[in-house]
């Protein structure tokens, strides 16, 4: 444990939580009767996961070992899915006489949606509001276990793996320094941004960004496409605008609800009352609460017929219920069925989203290429490290500009007593500044 903290690692897959921290948690709950290597990649045209699941398979399968030895869990898996026969095939190499269970998944999105996943895997329904442990389970990314096994082994994260795709000459899938600037990747392997817009991580949840921004441990990926592109539009909708819209133009048809992955497995969560409630002006708190439990995962504007964004409109009350302080505090289940009293959807099965049709429907289908591992890593000649990569505290800088660093070398410590994770350097080279970003000029061979 002690050396996942030194390390650094940090979930790979999303928010960024604290991994030593959520394995603490685990192992002192001590009710994980299940760990889940989440290998799903929901997101189209990201595929950094299944490259390193092809090529560091057996890496994987230690980081599930060490992760297991924590949390004490009985079953570990690891779950996949099973058109990518490459992946399904290296790792069935890699697992005889471990223990670990090799799943495969149909491809539907968002299978790789933590509670979804622990529906699939383990026929449970996590709460609303709640995280996959209060169920038994623990759900980690497959690069966040990859670090792991680093970890054990005195190496600190200072790298990401991730996916260069879109409106781009080649997909391909690279290991970039943390810290390093998205105009520097995307010149070396998009040509430069020209005119293009960035979609930092996968087209259903990604944000808009600029090519001033860095790669940080949760970077997934780097999506280019069109100015012009339908998505871009979509992402890009004020906020006035999106409300004018949204009141003038629903329908109340209720597909973002009928579809909604969170709904389906029986949380009590209907987008389509919150778009009524925005249109007539019925946006009572007890009703806006339901946002608080939205995994922001899209699937509702995708189906939405008259092209609104219930996803926006959901985010929207949501950030505003949070600066109130507002919290989700679960009532009384409802349903009568299942072992902890959630009643997914009886047409659940036929509900799910085929990730084709997201392609299709978002004009992405002539972007899914192979997006192969690059032979060597980039090596920029500078990088920008954010203090603040995770969920909770920034961590301190314990370095000043002029001093000489090795990859490697920690440049910020975890404040005393705080939910945080350490930085290290990931070029050697000279400080050149510390603020909110600590940035490193290279200067020597690493």
């Amino acid at each position: 444990m002690q050396k996942i903290r030194e390390a650094g690692v940090t979930g790979a897959g999303g928010a960024g939580f604290p991994t030593h921290a959520k394995l603490d948690y685990a192992r002192v709950d001590r009710r994980v009767e299940c760990l889940i290597a989440n290998g799903a990649e929901c997101e189209p045209l990201l595929q950094g996961d299944k490259e390193l699941m092809i090529t560091r398979a057996r890496d994987l399968v230690n980081g599930v070992l060490m992760a297991v030895q924590i949390t004490g869990a009985e079953k570990p898996v690891i779950a996949v899915k099973a058109r990518y026969a490459e992946v399904v095939e290296a790792l069935r190499k890699a697992i005889p006489g471990t223990g670990i269970q090799l799943v495969t998944l149909d491809d539907f999105y968002p299978a790789g949606d933590e509670q979804v996943l622990v529906y699939e895997i383990a026929g449970r329904v996590v709460p609303e509001g709640g995280i996959p442990l209060g169920v038994g389970v623990v759900v980690q990314n497959v690069q966040t276990l990859i670090n792991i096994d680093a970890a054990t082994r005195g190496i600190p994260v200072t790298d990401r793996y991730l996916t260069i795709a879109g409106d781009v000459p080649q997909p391909v899938t690279v290991k970039v320094p943390i810290g390093t600037s998205v105009r520097a990747l995307l010149e070396e392997y998009a040509g430069g941004v020209s005119g293009r817009l960035i979609i930092d991580g996968g087209p259903m949840m990604g944000r808009i960004v600029d090519e001033n921004q860095v790669v940080t441990k949760t970077t997934g990926g780097l999506i280019l496409l069109p100015g012009d592109h339908p998505l871009v539009e979509k992402r890009a909708l004020p906020a006035e605008k999106l409300i004018r819209r949204s009141r003038a133009a629903c329908v109340q048809c209720s597909q973002c609800t009928d579809l909604c992955p969170r709904r389906l497995l029986g949380h009590r969560i209907q987008p389509h009352q919150v778009m009524r409630a925005l249109g007539y002006n019925l946006a009572r708190p007890e009703l806006l609460l339901q946002t608080l439990i939205c995994s922001e995962c899209g699937v509702c504007d995708l189906v939405c017929p008259m092209g609104l964004t219930p996803r926006a409109v959901n985010i929207m009350f949501k950030r505003q219920l949070a600066r109130e302080g507002v919290k989700y505090t679960p009532g009384p289940v409802k349903y009568a069925a299942g072992p902890d009293g959630y009643l997914p959807h009886p047409m659940r099965e036929y509900r799910k989203v085929p990730v084709k049709r997201i392609l299709s429907a978002l004009g992405l289908s002539s972007y899914y290429r192979k997006a192969p591992l690059a032979g060597e890593e980039f090596r920029p000649e500078k990088v920008g490290i954010p203090l603040r990569q995770h969920i909770g505290t920034p961590a301190q800088p314990v370095v000043q500009p002029g001093d000489r660093v090795k990859k490697g070398d920690l440049i910020a410590e975890i404040p005393a007593e705080a939910l945080g994770i350490r930085m290290h350097a990931s070029i050697t080279g000279v400080v050149e500044e510390v603020g909110e970003r600590i940035t490193i000029v290279r200067s020597g061979e690493e």
